[in-house]
């Protein structure tokens, strides 16, 4: 389909230490991976279909882990 998304281990650690509560994903575009809001977006919606993230029922663009795994 579009390009494959790598996600550097690293950047991986940062997500899953920091999304142990929801976090809006200016914040998480900003402070953890340090990417365009783009970018940001297609990491963790790559994130969401591999199960380790869930966005919010409660609050659109707020992102935590998925705790159900």
């Amino acid at each position: 389909m579009g390009k494959e998304i790598r996600i550097p281990k690293s950047m991986l650690n940062k997500i899953e230490g920091k999304l142990r509560m929801p976090l809006h994903i200016n914040y998480i575009s900003n402070n953890i991976t340090k990417r365009s809001l783009s970018e940001t977006k297609e990491i963790l919606n790559k994130l969401i279909e591999e199960g380790v993230v869930i966005e919010s029922e409660i609050s659109k663009d707020f992102y935590s882990l998925n705790t159900k795994n």
